[in-house]
């Protein structure tokens, strides 16, 4: 559900998405480096990263900064909004309108 991939995003916490990667939550997670995307072409790549992260605090931390950040930047309501009201206004203002 897009719900819970914005919600983990919010919260800081990265995404592990299975599937299809032609998704938009799979594109976003490939674009923004939020997690991961599980396919029957990778398990053993997923679970090893995972493995790294969780040896690794001060990666773990960087990721969910970056998280938290990109949902701010890019997906918190108040973003959305905006976008929404460029969106519209362009529309109202659109010659022969």
């Amino acid at each position: 559900m897009p719900s819970k991939f914005f919600g983990s995003l919010a919260a800081g916490r990265p995404v592990l998405f299975a599937g299809p990667r032609s998704s938009s939550i799979a594109r976003w997670i490939g674009e923004h480096d939020v997690g991961w995307v599980l396919d029957d072409d990778n398990p053993g790549h997923v679970a090893a990263a995972l493995q790294r992260l969780a040896r690794d605090r001060e990666a773990l931390a960087a990721l969910q900064q970056r998280c938290h950040t990109v949902y701010q930047q890019r997906f918190s309501r108040e973003r959305t909004l905006d976008r929404w009201d460029q969106e519209l206004r362009a529309l109202v203002q659109a010659p022969g309108r």
